[in-house]
């Protein structure tokens, strides 16, 4: 929890009027019998509806199938639920490359604003 806390804790620090948030949330589809995604951040900053993935590694993923895959729920949610920006943070020094340059692929199209924190603005 570690991860979700303390990118939580940044966005909070962004915020200039309001910050409202909940911890982790899963969310399901209709007649689903697993949740379509578990959410490490969702909140609202500055009326700004915020979700996210929180890892310690630098990928979303160890197959880039699945981490492919991630991006995509995030993104089907985001759009599901109205949020206007992803974040996407580790506790790693960077992101790993390829990962980063899957997530910004497939947000390019997207009105979505993308964060992509690591261990340095998490800790500042």
């Amino acid at each position: 929890m570690a991860v979700p806390i303390l990118s939580l804790a940044y966005l909070r620090r962004s915020a200039a009027d309001s910050f409202e948030y909940v911890e982790e949330l899963e969310y399901w589809m209709q007649n689903a019998s697993k949740p379509f995604i578990e959410c490490d951040v969702s909140c609202i900053v500055d009326g700004v509806i915020t979700i996210g993935e929180a890892k310690t590694a630098d990928k979303l993923d160890t197959t880039r199938k699945r981490e492919l895959q991630i991006i995509q729920d995030y993104r089907r949610l985001a759009s599901m639920i109205g949020a206007r920006r992803l974040l996407f943070s580790t506790l790693s020094d960077n992101w790993d490359p390829i990962t980063v340059q899957n997530i910004q692929a497939a947000l390019a199209n997207d009105p979505i604003e993308l964060l992509l924190l690591t261990k340095n603005q998490l800790f500042t």
